[in-house]
């Protein structure tokens, strides 16, 4: 078995990046990166069973996949299934982090469409 490595990205340093912030569509982009899942039908999956918050599920085992495929150990602060079960997004955003600090880009998330300027209409009343 290879050496367990430390994560670069602790998992309550989720609010250092704005880019981070939509569960659904972060997630869906991390396992895309891990084990080349269709990104629309694991977000799809993401929102569904977040209804019933049962998104937890998937994510606990594609977390599982993250860390073998990367050689890394349990985050320190908690485990896999307390992170995922009680800390989803920020479980999220430390494996989006990870990912970035290791090359992968973010590919659909960017502070540029989150903030961005939408001009108002008011409309006139009689």
């Amino acid at each position: 078995m290879a050496e367990e490595n430390d994560w670069d990205v602790r998992l309550f340093s989720c609010t250092d990046d704005s880019r981070t912030c939509c569960s659904a569509c972060l997630f869906a982009d991390n396992v895309e990166k891990i084990d080349a899942s269709n990104w629309w039908g694991m977000c799809c999956v993401y929102c569904c069973l977040g209804n019933v918050y049962l998104c937890w599920i998937p994510q606990y085992f594609k977390r599982e996949k993250f860390r073998q495929k990367y050689h890394l150990g349990e985050d320190p602060s908690c485990g896999d299934l307390p992170a995922t079960l009680f800390c989803g997004p920020c479980a999220i955003c430390q494996e989006a982090r990870e990912l970035e600090s290791r090359g992968n880009s973010l590919k659909f998330i960017s502070t540029k469409t989150l903030f961005q300027h939408v001009p108002c209409v008011a409309l006139e009343t009689e």
